[in-house]
């Protein structure tokens, strides 16, 4: 298999590499402050004004609010254009809380499991058991983290048992003689039936429009890495392989290590167009998930640096799982 180029996405500016940085949210020990946390930028301007150039994306970074909570905040969405000189409010806790989901808590600037935890009045340990996190996972801004648990199905009803009835009795009827048994018809040679056709193997033609939509992605130089996010422009890779076998009508798990303990399990010999590609740690946990798009080829969001990109599938052999995960 032969290396494919990488598509890398717009370069990130150093504001970009800044907000990156500041949204780290690491704890030294359990229910203590980090040093990140101890010390937070200064807080942002209540408005940003639009520079020459800048898209929805610039202005995201600029102001550390995700594109889609600073379009809603300001009476817009990303459909519309930005010009020179046009005022956003950027108010971060204001706008990013206000367009949240019931049951969940957005990550601010600067902020880590401890503050989080404390603006979602419950412990970092629960919010994090929540989240399919632990306490060790750094925290970004614009990420939105679940506070509720899903709702357990409800208890079956008892029903109260059938009482039986006694059946009537039954009135004996004297039966009628039976009739004289027909004459045994002489065997009929018949020609043996043909032996059914093999099912046919299973093939991944129902999962192009997943291959398609990742091959999209990858190749639009709008599209860029973003941890925790879910589209339609930014990206992690749970977030990106979700989105395409979405696109095939199937529903999958947000994580990495939730789509790979769900899939079905096939050898890497036996990997189909749509099938995942998973990478885990030393102690097992899946930290990394691809899309097979076949003839040896894979597509990607890797990190913040190389973007979204399509590679060979032995771009990355270090703690590859030698397993395909099938839907």
């Amino acid at each position: 298999m032969t290396e494919t180029s990488k598509h890398n996405r717009a370069p990130r500016s150093a504001a970009a590499g800044l907000a990156f940085a500041l949204g780290a949210g690491t704890l030294a020990s359990a229910g203590a402050l980090t040093t990140a946390e101890q010390a937070q930028a200064a807080p942002a301007a209540e408005t940003y004004t639009v520079q020459a150039g800048d898209g929805w994306w610039q202005a995201s970074v600029a102001t550390g609010i995700p594109m889609y909570a600073l379009a809603a905040g300001n009476g817009m969405t990303i459909d519309t254009p930005l010009h020179a000189g046009m005022q956003l409010k950027a108010a971060a806790g204001e706008i990013a809380d206000r367009e949240l989901a019931e049951g969940t808590v957005g990550v601010r600037q600067g902020e880590g499991w401890y503050t989080v935890a404390a603006r979602a009045d419950m412990s970092m340990q629960r919010l994090a058991e929540l989240n399919d996190m632990t306490l060790s996972d750094m925290l970004h801004p614009g990420m939105v983290l679940k506070t509720e648990a899903p709702a357990e199905a409800p208890a079956p009803v008892e029903t109260e048992p059938v009482v039986d009835v006694e059946p009537a009795p039954v009135v004996e009827e004297t039966p009628e003689p039976a009739p004289a048994p027909a004459p045994t018809p002489a065997p009929v040679e018949t020609a043996p039936a043909p032996k059914p056709a093999p099912e046919p193997v299973r093939q991944s033609s129902g999962k192009q429009a997943a291959v398609n939509t990742a091959v999209s992605i990858a190749n639009n130089p709008g599209s860029f890495y973003l941890w925790g996010g879910n589209g339609p422009a930014g990206f992690d890779c749970s977030g990106f392989t979700k989105n395409a076998l979405s696109a095939a009508g199937i529903s999958v798990p947000r994580t990495a290590n939730s789509q790979y303990a769900s899939s079905t399990k096939v050898p890497m010999s036996q990997a189909q167009p749509g099938d995942l590609l998973f990478w885990a740690n030393g102690s097992g946990r899946v930290y990394h998930v691809a899309i097979y798009l076949g003839g040896g080829q894979m597509a990607h969001a890797l990190n913040p640096s190389d973007g979204i990109l399509i590679t060979s599938t032995d771009y990355m052999p270090a703690n590859m799982l030698g397993v395909a995960g099938r839907y």
